[in-house]
């Protein structure tokens, strides 16, 4: 319980996955996410245009 007071605990929902992020789940599975999958999906974004890697690293730093 002490973790989950001192964390930000964010979820998405399946209708806000891109048509790549669907592709990959198709391909590889669905799978918890983790700090390294949430990192993973940023750069993604960030590589694609939908933000800067300025805003994806300040994203992640968010979630830890």
């Amino acid at each position: 319980m002490r973790l989950m007071e001192a964390r930000t605990i964010r979820a998405w929902h399946s209708i806000r996955l891109t048509d790549a992020e669907v592709d990959v789940l198709r391909q590889g599975g669905i799978y918890p996410s983790s700090l390294d999958t949430i990192r993973s999906r940023f750069a993604a974004q960030a590589a694609a245009g939908a933000f800067s890697q300025e805003v994806a690293d300040r994203l992640f730093a968010d979630k830890q």
